[in-house]
């Protein structure tokens, strides 16, 4: 509602009645770009994401799924990293850290940074300096501090928008030892050496 509200309050409305909001004879419709063109989830996600974001907010997306090549080609080639989309949906791993790097201003992708990871083009003085910092401090209660600054300047800019975390699951039979799956690890193996069987 309160979303509904904020386009209302900003001129977009639904005069026609074709659930489509327009302002003047704009209609509220943007590009949406993923992939790759094979993936069953990656095509169901993108159904459940027009069919909520016309249903709840009145938004037309035009979807289409792109192979990797084009999705993440770097500048200015590049759907993402090139800037050329309206709206992008894609998978990024992440550490234990918060990864405020990839927002950062001087990563924006551009002629003289082609290889810059932060395809939204956002950039915040504010949100520089914490993350900066972050990144810099020594101490873990000053990166600790740092980071919370940069996210809440983040959550307020909202330049881009974590959908859900994909979840990691392992199993072991009750003989094996030492078997210990980390969130931080990229395999539930991270620790292979240590793992062992017990004798039956």
């Amino acid at each position: 509602a309160q979303g509904q509200q904020l386009l209302n309050d900003a001129g977009w409305v639904d005069n026609d009645g074709d659930g489509i909001r327009e302002r003047g004879r704009v209609k509220l419709a943007f590009d949406y770009a993923s992939g790759p063109p094979d993936s069953v989830f990656r095509q169901t996600l993108m159904e459940l994401v027009q069919s909520q974001l016309r249903t709840n907010c009145g938004i037309d997306l035009q979807g289409e799924l792109h192979p990797p090549e084009a999705l993440y080609d770097l500048f200015p080639t590049g759907l993402l990293f090139g800037r050329r989309f309206d709206l992008g949906e894609f998978s990024w791993r992440t550490g234990i850290e918060p990864p405020c790097d990839l927002y950062l201003s001087q990563a924006i992708p551009s002629e003289q940074n082609r290889g810059g990871a932060n395809d939204t083009g956002y950039s915040n003085p504010a949100f520089d300096e914490a993350c900066r910092a972050a990144r810099s401090a020594l101490d873990a209660a000053t990166r600790n501090e740092k980071h919370a600054e940069a996210q809440a300047i983040f959550t307020q800019d909202l330049p881009s928008l974590p959908l859900f975390w994909r979840v990691q699951a392992g199993v072991a039979r009750p003989r094996v030892d030492n078997y210990r799956p980390d969130a931080t690890a990229n395999s539930d193996l991270w620790n292979i050496e240590a793992i062992g069987l017990t004798s039956p």
